[in-house]
C-alpha cells in the first residue's frame, strides 16, 4: 500500500480523489494561503 508522509506521520493512501470542476474542494481555500506564502517569500 502507498503511504504518504505529512509532518512526520505516515498515512495510508487507498486513493487519489480528482474534483476537475471544483465541486467537491475549494481550490483558493485549499491553495491559496500556499501561494501566497510561497509568492511573498520565493520571489
Amino acid at each position: 500500500m502507498t503511504m504518504l508522509q505529512v509532518s512526520g506521520a505516515q498515512i495510508p493512501c487507498k486513493g487519489i480523489l480528482f474534483d476537475k470542476d471544483g465541486t467537491l474542494l475549494e481550490f483558493l481555500q485549499l491553495w491559496g494561503p500556499w501561494h501566497y506564502w510561497i509568492s511573498c517569500n520565493h520571489v
